[in-house]
């Protein structure tokens, strides 16, 4: 498929011309590798945080565990190809200890002088603490903040520190809870907690439960500070804001007292808030609670600027079951969307939701989006939406053991990786200007979806899918397409021009693997042949899937399979989820470039089992024929 070329309508201040094939919701395959990158440090790493730059490179901070020593707090700073910034650090990477125990991050902060801070927390028996870091725009500790560049501060029964924001003037404001109550904290720009705010820089909210708990903070312009947390009692937990002055006081005009309080039938745990234009607040809340611990369902509330709920969002403010994944964070996107992340199985699954609480149908299938972290899984910790909506997530990706990191207990080892996808508009005329298994829209723009105008095979077409219900390997995926009948090829794949295999289900693209144009396997050219006949072979199946595809004037022939091809699955088909056993009918299309694509509908499926265990049996594979 030939990539579309974008230029200063999307990506003009930021980019320039930019190359990038790939509707909303897709990975972003000119960012890094494949649109992920990790992390340039040794040892166990965790991303836990990201934000951007005024230039645009990106900052992920986390904690990084060594070989040996003490863990630390690590920042890294990317490039706008996803590449490590070579002029911070040692190799794009710094890091410091902050003590004994394990750290974690919560926020990364861009100064207006280019200084960057990095506020967590430390959870320890008896030693739990917040800290904040500051480094230069080179990546040195800054001497002149804190103690050497570290500046903690230890609130009695601390739990966990939240979001932190950073005011118009250079003051930094975070969050805590302590001794059942919630402290906000703000420090001045040296580090040290403001005397002129709260009691010696500390302002003490109580929500009215028996233990409160912090989740996030916001700033208003006007300088108040909107603080988002859970008031709980015995058996019930509610959702709570509360509105503070510059000068720490609670501020009376909002809500009751200062505070907004409201129960919304469910434990669910408070987790993101955003301010919106119009001075509204939006709070997503839900997650896991409760003994045994349960999902309890995701909720979205929006408040008006006096803190009350808006009659005109959901039922009486409040949208129940607002998706059917826990949602980890939440982040505004320029035109008044939001972006939400959440874990699947070995997957991280990325939605858009309208203003209104809705999916966002031009996002993804249907406004969801999974893509695959790694063979052995992971999990998202953080998103950010760039200024041209392109959207960063950072977290934890698990792999395989390797020198200098390896957890021997489960044989595993950890990366810091940071996902960038496809968040604007891609605007197209034809299906040649989007990316395989995808097509040109009613609306002018790329979206996930078959093309209505292939040629169907006139002689037919046969599908093979194999899985390994014994071990759960993702290898025991293995699919073999094959079509006879007219095929027209008016593009060169030895070249320029990528070829993908995509299976439908129900309208919804469930898998996408790609043989990239040209490239090397092995030290050969992946792909041989000319005109009307060509061959791609791929032994590793990497990056993209397909191990060999044959195409000529007469046929059309794939084998793809193993890890590779899991990682580029979305929708019904998953890693040990193999529900695509069990469909009736199943859209197969080979797409190449310039609009042209084979189309094939297959149904007619034979199915075999196999025993799994005393009078147990499981479907290992499937055959079916179309046309």
């Amino acid at each position: 498929m030939r990539l579309g070329t974008l230029g200063a309508v999307l990506f003009g201040p930021l980019l320039g011309a930019a190359t990038i094939w790939g509707a909303p919701g897709d990975v972003d395959s000119s960012f890094g590798s494949k649109g992920i990158v990790r992390a340039p440090v040794q040892g166990f790493a965790f991303g836990e945080a990201v934000a951007r730059q005024p230039d645009g490179k990106l900052l992920t901070a986390g904690v990084v565990h060594p070989p040996s020593g003490y863990s630390r707090v690590a920042l890294v700073r990317y490039r706008l190809d996803g590449t490590p910034d070579p002029s911070f650090g040692t190799g794009g990477a710094t890091s410091t200890t902050v003590g004994t125990s394990t750290p974690q991050a919560r926020s990364v902060l861009v100064q207006d002088d280019g200084k960057l801070v990095v506020v967590g927390f430390i959870s320890s028996p008896g030693d739990d603490s917040l800290f904040l870091v500051r480094w230069d725009a080179q990546g040195n500790l800054d001497g002149s903040f804190g103690t050497g560049g570290v500046a903690l501060a230890m609130p009695p029964g601390g739990f966990q520190g939240t979001k932190a924001v950073l005011q118009p003037d250079g003051k930094i404001v975070v969050a805590t809870s302590a001794g059942g109550d919630v402290l906000v904290l703000r420090y001045g720009t040296d580090g040290t907690l403001d005397a002129g705010f709260g009691t010696g820089g500390i302002a003490t909210v109580d929500l009215g439960g028996v233990s409160d708990r912090a989740a996030a903070v916001a700033l208003e312009p006007g300088g108040a500070i909107v603080m988002l947390g859970a008031a709980v009692d015995p058996g019930t937990s509610d959702i709570a804001l509360a509105r503070l002055d510059d000068t720490g006081a609670l501020d009376l005009t909002f809500g009751t007292g200062g505070i907004s309080r409201h129960d919304i039938g469910s434990l669910a745990p408070p987790v993101s808030l955003a301010r919106l234009g119009d001075g509204k607040l939006f709070v997503s809340a839900g997650g896991y609670a409760g003994n045994p611990t349960q999902f309890t369902g995701e909720y979205f509330l929006r408040f008006d600027a006096s803190g009350a709920l808006d009659p005109a969002f959901g039922a009486g403010g409040v949208l129940a079951d607002a998706s059917e994944y826990a949602i980890l964070a939440l982040a505004p996107t320029p035109d008044g969307k939001f972006v939400g992340i959440s874990s699947g199985d070995y997957s991280l699954v990325l939605q858009r939701f309208a203003a209104d609480g809705a999916l966002d149908p031009t996002f993804g299938d249907g406004g969801e989006a999974e893509t695959e972290i790694s063979l052995f899984g992971g999990y998202p910790s953080d998103v950010s939406v760039e200024p041209d909506g392109e959207i960063d997530v950072t977290g934890v990706e698990y792999a395989a053991c390797e020198p200098m990191n390896c957890d021997t207990t489960y044989d595993i080892s950890y990366h810091s990786f940071l996902f960038r996808f496809v968040g604007g508009v891609v605007p197209c005329i034809t299906n040649a200007d989007c990316g395989p298994c995808e097509s040109c829209g009613m609306a002018s723009a790329c979206v996930f979806g078959p093309r209505l105008s292939c040629p169907h095979a006139t002689g037919g077409a046969k599908i093979n899918i194999q899985y390994n219900p014994f071990t759960g390997d993702l290898d025991g995926y293995r699919i073999r397409f094959s079509w006879r009948g007219a095929t027209p090829l008016g593009f060169d794949p030895t070249t320029t021009d990528d070829v993908g295999l995509c299976l439908y289900l129900e309208g919804k693209r469930a898998l996408r693997a790609i043989a990239p144009a040209g490239g090397l396997c092995a030290g050969v050219p992946c792909w041989r042949g000319h005109g009307g006949s060509f061959l791609y072979r791929d032994r590793d199946r990497s990056p993209d899937g397909i191990a060999t595809l044959k195409l000529s004037s007469s046929m059309a022939s794939v084998d793809a399979g193993g890890a590779n091809l899991a990682s580029s699955m979305h929708g019904v088909i998953a890693p040990a989820a193999p529900e695509v056993l069990l469909l009736s009918s199943i859209l197969a299309e080979v797409q190449g470039a310039n609009g042209q694509c084979l189309q094939a509908t297959l149904s007619n499926f034979e199915r075999k089992e196999k025993p799994v265990g005393p009078h147990t049996w499981a479907i290992v594979g499937m055959r079916g024929v179309g046309y």
